[in-house]
């Protein structure tokens, strides 16, 4: 038979068929007839048959080297081990042992599975991408064992020695190339208790193998049996050469995976959590079980179905995370022993390969039909299970992000034995363990034995808290008794919140009660204050000083005009700037029982009149900056400061306030272009400002800071609740409230102990303070923030500046009185990308309902409601709106707002807020409806239709707001079609709602059911109307493009220059950056509203232009990858970096990567006052000092000697950096006093090099009778202008010949360099080394720290592209962003 198959094989190579791989699991013939090919098939299976060797007999002293095949899954373990020096696959097996032991008899059993198996024998190595294994003979030397005596260690310390053990078995990984992977240690408490830690390597050792390993070594321990079969893992070795053995056919399989995950989402959708606790991220294993009655249940359930409980504990996950992910579609992961051949049930080795499953979940299926529809997907599935999962996803080609591709969550099905190690008479309990390291999100085990069923839930702990964890587990509990009792169940009916949940999120949803802060009318509050304290600071303005009786004096008399004017309860709209006035109208409004409508500072006069109009109000007090056509016709005017002139009297009788009287109206962003009046009691805003004094302590001993404009309602906190507690309050001008620097000197003058604002304000005083080096500011003692999400990384950097300030995030809305809602954000906490939005307020109410307004269960996300006292009376004069927005519960008849706001309760008793269901969103601050910005937009004559969309892409992280249009007929005729829609817009919104960049397309991109598709929205879908001509733009106008390009995040191409700072994409918290960026590179002092105020960029060129001197220090590139250290490069002789540029290239991986140049030097003329010192002062102030730890200063030529200064000014001022690094640097001349002369000869052929032209290219001449320095430099340059007019201008040579010269006056009167006292490493060129013999010892001498010199034979041009100098730089970069990790 088999000769046949030899003859069919001859005959159709003849035909020319080609023959791949040939097995009898594996044919691949090609280029041959398939009638012709099936015809034959089982001949040349039987003859493959006869020739496949018989493994079993090959000598056991044999060496066979094999390769692994990258389809292999333990490829991809051990490559991880290689590559990361990962213990991510070790498999850990810890026991208790109690009885007795002998420890020795264990050792000796182990040793004997080493001699059995060959697969335990493998010596791996790693040869670029290959992976090979050698089978060498068993060295018990390389076999890692001990034996640790902890008998006198004291109860305590025998704990902690236990669970350092247990620890290490997850840490401490595999040298595969020079160890076994297998591991013993034992630890012996007493004659009679013993701990025995055995770890093996997942890429010999799998679920199946483990419990071989472990019944063999049951055995051996028990009998010493001396004859044993020498078992040499062929088995195991052919099938890591090749993966695809046990698959019958690729194609099919492929097929089948293929449909089988067709429209799969990439990604699960389970929420993460966002605060985790540092004590939360030492455990990331919960433990539960079935209960002995449930267990049979479901048994019998799934025999009735005619599958399997494991089909059945796997269908109720999948139907779990759908309903907590609210999908209809999950994707699992399941790991499957792929051991279909009999011969393999012994074969010691990892076969184990990985299948994805997805479940679609209709949710009016009943879990039977549920459960019947997986049992046939998993039949199905049983025979393409072999295909490696590696090969899977390198043929379906997913999305690959920090995420698993294809699935991130496991379920994993496990069979123990009940005698899983038998060590005779002793006891063995296995040692549970808190924490694994996660490979992925989410894995349940299911672990059945003997004791019946345990679950087994591993969890990243960076990514869910233990409170949720358990809270899974609980649900999945509840699910599977309610699956148990009535699988005929809808799956969508089933409950995953237990009775005691809804009762406990009923209490979480109310906020604490406070009844002495109810139904307080706010007027006579603040005038119980104002007798209480009449003689305290109240107000501070500047250097004024406004006592509480003085401002009651004020207040008083624009009350007493009130109430001969107007009739109580009327609106009366404030337009003041900011400032004591300001303050002083709104309290005298409150006062005399009248409410206020504050007018927004900025506001175009469109918009003003929109609101008074809407409004109704008949009244505004104001100042004679604003025109009288500011206002309708029919308002009415009052000049405030007329009703403070000496002549006017009158004391006010204040008349006794209502909780129920309205205390002012301010107005928010409308859907359709018309603005919301939120109408705001006494009652309601006077619970937000008592509770809050009560919450935090506040009294007459705090000063608080006024940044919010008085038509923003932080701003009623501000005033209203520092007063009620007899705080002060500190206001500042228009200008100063735009200015760090006043914020500042406002916090050291006045003491200020409460900071209030939005985060993007405390962002820029954050980002100054670190500009300015001032690393404390010990007065605030809260930070309160609001208004807008809140990054996690300001709250560290706020931490570290406010070492005595709690910061709490507060929320709500304005319809809420100011907040509703709080959460404390500690030091010890992890937010993730974003923080807990927190519980209810005293006296107030925060509700998470789903679309029937009842309330939802943990981790399930729903809208949020505000209730409770807090809620606003209405949208003034806006029945329909007011109707939409403000309900009645149906449950409990309490009056709610809803917020539009999408959240969800956390385990831990705080709701997460997960964005908005709507086109709403924040702008520093402020609330805005982008439809309002659309509204604006197409009010044009010249746009046809709009679209806007908020941005959140740049690097600082702040939103803002593009616009996208088509234009009418109008607008294609108008030649500056684009500029007009800017103006106009500009003119009908507020500054903050502008867009900030405007892009004209040709039409709108849809979506397949034909609506406005805005995730297809770029800019590069525009069409520019501007005419390709583009002045030439002035070099300070590059340098700004540069600069406020950095300080984006962008490509300078993407700046427009003659487009303002915002149309660019800026923020005032960029400006920030901005204005430092400037500082260090132009050495200009500029103010924040210089930079914000400018209409165009060249404008502020021109500016800069005027008064600029070339910069000192100018620093090019970002720190902006907090994981990775930072490498400052420092430029040589010169002043230029350009020499860097293949460092930048090569290092980026491993660094934040920023050069230092020195334009100044370039500057022409002599500067007698700058020194090394000097210049390296100059560059070390413009390196913040945080961080310099992990960074090194690095510099060739000159740049080294700069570097030694730097380094020892830095270690001076206590923020040393890690390590310098000095490429062929020389050291100043032992004799100064010998002056060395400088030639411009000379400089022109370091000039030829530093271009790469040949020295002997390069024409000399005598220069006996020149004149000048300059005339010397033009002079060479005429006479090499055939080789240099190509590759550099005159005026450049010439900046480069002073840099030169300015350089070598440095150097020649320098004097001796400092010692520095961090690691120093030395690289010379031979050139170097032959002209100063004595150069390394004298360098070694410099630093009182390690010394590391290396020569290379190289130029002292070449030697920066040398591959040795920069492999040594990335391996001690990548060594200390191992320590930042």
């Amino acid at each position: 038979m088999s000769v046949i198959g030899l003859i069919n094989l001859m005959e159709m190579a003849k035909q020319g068929a080609k023959f791949g791989e040939l097995s009898p699991r594996r044919q691949t013939i090609e280029h041959v007839d398939a009638a012709a090919l099936s015809a034959v098939q089982e001949d040349i299976t039987a003859f493959l048959s006869v020739c496949t060797p018989d493994n079993s007999e090959r000598h056991t002293g044999e060496k066979p080297c094999y390769t692994v095949n990258h389809y292999a899954g333990q490829y991809l373990w051990l490559y991880e081990n290689f590559t990361k020096n990962s213990p991510l696959y070790n498999i850990p097996i810890a026991k208790e042992i109690l009885g007795p032991f002998e420890p020795e008899r264990l050792l000796a059993a182990l040793k004997k599975l080493l001699k059995r198996h060959g697969a335990l024998c493998g010596r791996y190595r790693l040869d670029g991408e290959a992976i090979t294994v050698d089978i060498v003979h068993p060295d018990e030397t390389i076999f890692e064992h001990s034996l640790e005596d902890i008998s006198r260690l004291n109860s305590e310390e025998q704990q902690e020695n236990m669970l350092a053990a247990l620890n290490a078995q997850c840490t401490i990984p595999f040298d595969l190339a020079a160890e076994y992977p297998l591991r013993c240690r034992i630890l012996r408490k007493s004659a009679q208790h013993h701990y025995l830690f055995l770890t093996f390597h997942h890429c010999v050792v799998d679920g199946w193998t483990a419990n071989l390993l472990v019944d063999e070594l049951s055995r051996d321990y028990q009998a010493y049996e001396e004859h044993w079969h020498y078992d040499n893992g062929q088995a195991f070795f052919r099938y890591l050469e090749d993966p695809f053995l046990a698959v019958a056919n690729v194609d099919d399989s492929m097929a089948f995976w293929r449909d089988e995950l067709d429209g799969a989402p990439e990604k699960h959708a389970l929420e993460y959590d966002i605060a985790i606790t540092a004590a939360g991220k030492t455990q990331n294993i919960v433990r539960t079980s079935l209960t002995n009655e449930l267990q049979p249940a479901l048994a019998q359930l799934a025999k009735h179905n005619g599958t399997t409980l494991f089909t059945l504990l796997h269908s109720a996950f999948a139907l779990l995370i759908a309903r907590e992910s609210a999908t209809d579609r999950v994707v699992i992961g399941s790991p499957i022993a792929n051991r279909n051949e009999p011969t393999l049930n012994d074969a010691v080795g990892s076969f184990v390969n990985t299948i994805a499953h997805q479940f679609i979940i209709t949710g009016d299926d009943s879990f039977t039909a549920l459960l019947q529809k997986n049992a046939n997907k998993f039949a199905r599935a049983f025979k393409h299970q072999g295909l490696p999962f590696s090969y899977l996803v390198e043929q379906l080609k997913p999305t690959r992000g920090k995420f698993h591709p294809i699935f991130q969550i496991m379920f994993v099905c496990q069979h123990r034995k009940s005698n899983e190690l038998n060590l005779g008479g002793a006891q063995v309990n296995t040692l549970p363990r808190r924490y694994a390291p996660p490979k992925f999100d989410l894995v349940l085990e299911v672990i059945s034995g003997a004791e019946g069923i345990q679950l087994e839930w591993q969890y990243n702990a960076k990514l869910f808290t233990p409170e949720r964890i358990n809270g899974l587990a609980q649900a999945y509990a509840l699910l599977l008794q309610q699956i148990a009792c009535d699988p005929s169940r809808a799956v969508d009916h089933y409950s995953l919140a237990p009775m005691a949940d809804n009762r406990q999120l009923r209490q979480l949803s109310v906020g604490q009660a406070m009844p002495v802060c109810l139904r307080q009318p706010l007027s006579d509050r603040l005038l119980r204050a104002a007798h209480q304290h009449g003689d305290r600071p109240a107000l501070f303005e500047g250097d004024q000083v406004w006592h509480y009786d003085r401002l009651l004096r004020h207040a008083g008399l624009v009350a007493h005009w009130l109430n001969a004017h107007t009739a109580p309860g009327a609106l009366i709209a404030i337009d003041l700037p900011r400032g004591a006035h300001q303050a002083i109208a709104a309290l005298g409004v409150i006062l005399a029982g009248r409410a206020y409508l504050p007018l927004a500072e900025g506001l175009p006069d469109a918009r003003v009149a929109a609101i008074v109009r809407i409004s109704g109000c008949a009244w505004v007090l104001s100042n004679r900056a604003h025109h009288r056509a500011r206002y309708p016709q029919t308002t009415r005017l009052q000049d405030l400061e007329a009703l403070f002139s000496p002549s006017a009297t009158g004391t006010a009788t204040f008349p006794s306030g209502e909780a129920e009287a309205l205390a002012y109206v301010i107005y928010t962003s409308g859907t359709t272009g018309t603005p919301k009046g939120v109408a705001m009691e006494h009652g309601a805003v006077t619970n937000t400002l008592l509770t809050m004094n009560q919450l935090f302590n506040v009294s007459h001993r705090d000063n608080v800071l006024a940044l919010a404009d008085l038509a923003f309602d932080l701003s009623v906190y501000d005033l209203f609740g520092s007063w009620l507690a007899g705080a002060s309050v500190t206001v500042l001008s228009p200008h100063d409230a735009k200015e760090p620097s006043a914020w500042l000197h406002a916090i050291r003058q006045r003491k200020i102990s409460i900071w209030n604002s939005v985060p993007a304000i405390l962002q820029m005083l954050v980002q100054y303070c670190a500009q300015e080096n001032i690393l404390s500011l010990p007065q605030l003692r809260h930070i309160w923030l609001s208004g807008d999400r809140i990054s996690p990384r300001l709250i560290a950097e706020a931490h570290r500046l406010c070492p005595n300030a709690t910061i709490t995030s507060l929320g709500g809305a304005t319809e809420g009185a100011i907040w509703s809602i709080y959460h404390p954000l500690t030091r010890d906490t992890h937010y993730r990308n974003a923080i807990p939005y927190g519980t209810a307020l005293p006296n107030q109410s925060m509700w998470v309902l789903n679309e029937k307004l009842e309330p939802c269960g943990f981790g399930v996300t729903g809208d949020i409601y505000i209730g409770g006292v807090g809620v606003a009376r209405e949208y003034w004069r806006d029945r329909q709106t007011t109707a939409g927005s403000f309900i009645l519960l149906p449950t409990t008849g309490e009056r709610v707002y809803r917020t539009g706001d999408r959240g969800r309760w956390h385990r831990s008793g705080y709701i997460e807020f997960l964005g908005r269901e709507d086109q709403q969103v924040k702008l520093q601050g402020f609330r805005v409806e982008l439809g309002d910005v659309e509204f604006a937009l197409k009010s044009s004559e010249l746009v046809a239709e709009a679209c806007v969309v908020c941005r959140d892409e740049t690097r600082n992280g702040t939103p803002y707001l593009e616009a996208y249009f088509t234009l009418t007929e109008a607008g294609k005729a108008s030649v500056q079609a684009e500029q007009r829609i800017r103006e106009q817009v500009t003119a009908a919104l507020p500054a903050y709602m502008a867009p900030s960049h405007y892009h004209l397309i040709e039409r709108f991109p849809l979506s397949r059911n034909g609506k406005l598709d805005r995730t297809l929205l770029s800019p590069g879908t525009e069409r520019s109307q501007a005419s390709d001509a583009v002045p030439a733009a002035s070099a300070e106008l590059m340098l700004l493009r540069e600069l406020l390009a950095d300080t984006l995040g962008c490509a300078p191409d993407k700046i427009d220059p003659y487009a303002s700072f915002f149309s660019n994409g800026g923020s005032s918290l960029s400006g920030i950056t901005f204005l430092g960026n400037i500082k260090r590179a132009l050495n200009v002092e500029l103010t924040l509203a210089e930079i914000l105020g400018y209409s165009q960029l060249d404008k502020l060129a021109e500016r800069l232009r005027d008064n600029a001197p070339l910069p000192l220090s100018m620093l090019s590139g970002a720190a902006d990858r907090p994981s990775l250290p930072t490498l400052y490069l420092v430029h040589g002789a010169g002043g230029q970096v350009h020499q860097y540029a293949k460092w930048t290239k090569q290092l980026y991986a491993c660094a934040n990567i920023i050069t230092i140049a020195s334009p100044g030097l370039a500057a022409p003329g002599a500067d007698d006052t700058l020194t090394l010192q000097r210049l390296a002062a100059s560059h070390l102030a413009a390196i913040p000092r945080a961080k310099r730890d992990t960074a090194v200063i690095a510099g060739w030529s000159l740049g080294g000697q700069l570097a030694v200064h730097m380094a020892a000014q830095a270690t001076e001022q206590g923020a040393p950096f890690a390590h310098a690094v000095l490429v062929d640097s020389g050291l100043p001349t032992q004799h100064p006093s010998v002056n060395r002369g400088f030639s411009v000869a000379q400089s022109y052929l370091s000039l030829f090099d530093s271009l790469g032209i040949a020295r002997h290219l390069c024409r000399h001449q005598e220069t006996n009778a020149i004149d000048s320095f300059a005339n010397e430099i033009k002079m060479h340059y005429a006479l090499n202008q055939s080789v240099l007019a190509e590759k550099i201008t005159l005026e450049h040579a010439e900046a480069f010949c002073w840099a030169l010269k300015k350089s070598f006056d440095l150097t020649n009167n320098a004097g001796p360099l400092p010692q520095i006292a961090i690691p120093l490493t030395l690289w010379l060129s031979q050139q170097r080394q032959r002209k100063h013999p004595n150069l390394a010892q004298r360098w070694e001498r410099q630093s009182s720290h390690d010394v590391h010199l290396n020569y290379c034979a190289e130029t002292h041009y070449s030697i920066l592209n040398n591959a040795q100098l920069l492999r040594a730089l990335t391996r001690m970069l990548r060594a200390l962003s191992t320590s930042l990790e």
